[in-house]
């Protein structure tokens, strides 16, 4: 009867200390909520001016959690389901904080730069009117009728991924005599340039969104050169590297 005796108060002292279930799903619940919220914040434009202020909040809480948690462990009292909140509060509004800013840059940011740049339409990219120099601050382009990827002379560059890039001409599919304006994407053509499918090159498209990838522009460029090389083709001022797309935004 003694070991009984002796293990009562220990058995009931470890149920106090663990979590019991409404803390359980207190807690998960307060998880949820805040990595929804600086998710939210950190990703969509229109809260975004609230992110800031938003992630102050949640530190002053997940604090305030913390000291509650400490006071209550000096009284001798439960204080694990507090710490553990102020922990997991913490855990999910870095987490919501990372993923938001890598889903902004992903898919929100490039479309607000789009929206300060400027816009052209009726550009003809046959090399003798319009030349890319005058369009470095393009953002949209609309080509004129006819316009197309030439996608047999497209041609490739190996860094680590494919680098695929295509002239943009416009006419009767003559060979391409130094044109500047460039259909691009990474890993969407064969070894050599061969079966380029580089955004929506089958379809009537005859626009374009403008390349902001810094990092990938130079190895465009290193291919646009490589082209350039090739017998019979001219050399390449200004080019100006575009995502083939129906969809402007």
């Amino acid at each position: 009867m003694r070991p009984g005796v002796e293990t009562g108060p220990l058995l009931k002292r470890r149920y106090k200390q663990a979590l019991q279930p409404g803390e359980i799903v207190f807690s998960a619940w307060l998880t949820t909520a805040t990595f929804a919220a600086v998710h939210l914040c950190c990703s969509t434009p229109l809260f975004r001016w609230l992110a800031l202020s938003f992630v102050l909040c949640v530190v002053v809480l997940c604090l305030a959690l913390l000291l509650v948690a400490h006071r209550r462990r000096q009284r001798h009292e439960p204080y694990r389901s507090w710490l553990v909140a102020a922990l997991f509060c913490s855990a999910a509004a870095v987490a919501g904080g990372v993923l938001g800013e890598k889903s902004w840059f992903q898919y929100s940011a490039f479309s607000v730069v789009y929206d300060k740049m400027a816009s052209y339409v009726n550009i003809d990219p046959s090399g003798f009117v319009d030349k890319g120099r005058s369009y470095m601050d393009a953002g949209t382009v609309y080509f004129k009728e006819g316009s197309y990827v030439d996608s047999k002379s497209a041609i490739a560059f190996h860094n680590g991924l494919t680098y695929c890039v295509a002239p943009i001409l416009r006419g009767n599919g003559s060979r391409p005599v130094g044109t500047d304006f460039w259909a691009v994407g990474v890993d969407c053509c064969g070894d050599s340039g061969e079966k380029f499918r580089c955004g929506d090159v089958s379809s009537k498209t005859r626009s374009g969104l403008r390349l902001l990838d810094d990092t990938s522009r130079a190895m465009y460029q290193l291919a646009v050169q490589e082209w350039s090389a090739t017998a019979g083709r001219l050399a390449v001022d200004h080019p100006v590297f575009f995502r083939w797309t129906q969809e402007t935004r």
